[in-house]
């Protein structure tokens, strides 16, 4: 009989664990907005490790920031006369992972993403189709 209670009490003790389980996964808690979110503006400069192409090139950055993390931005580059869009996602913690076809290249970049007391949003990319350039950002919130 001990036997028995006592595998009823497991079975009892497993169903309640279970339910609370599929309970905590039908009601995901609340999601933590970005602290990224907005709209920026600003300028770039890009310095080239390639030989292959110009060094310091500029331009103009337009960004969108959604409070999901998820990014969309226009790229105006100014030095090699193009305009392109870029899209990614940048976590809580600033790590950003993007692409944007460029000169239809697809270039993926990677790199920390900061928000300074002011609001500005700062970043310093890396851009890989290899390892070919550091973008920096210094933009404004709108």
């Amino acid at each position: 009989m001990r036997i028995f209670v006592g595998l009823l009490s497991l079975v009892v003790l497993a169903l309640v664990l279970s339910a609370g389980a599929a309970q905590d996964k039908a009601t995901p808690p609340d999601k933590e907005k970005s602290p990224f979110t907005g709209d920026y503006t600003g300028v770039f400069k890009g310095r080239s490790l390639n030989p292959n192409f110009p060094d310091n090139q500029k331009g103009s950055f337009k960004v969108t920031v959604t409070s999901d993390g998820k990014l969309k931005a226009e790229i105006r580059n100014t030095t090699l006369d193009f305009t392109n869009e870029m899209t990614g996602k940048i976590n809580k913690d600033g790590e950003i992972e993007s692409e944007a076809t460029i000169l239809k290249q697809v270039y993926t970049f990677r790199g920390k993403v900061t928000k300074t007391k002011e609001g500005h949003f700062q970043a310093t990319l890396k851009q890989y189709l290899g390892k070919d350039a550091v973008v920096e950002l210094d933009m404004k919130a709108k």
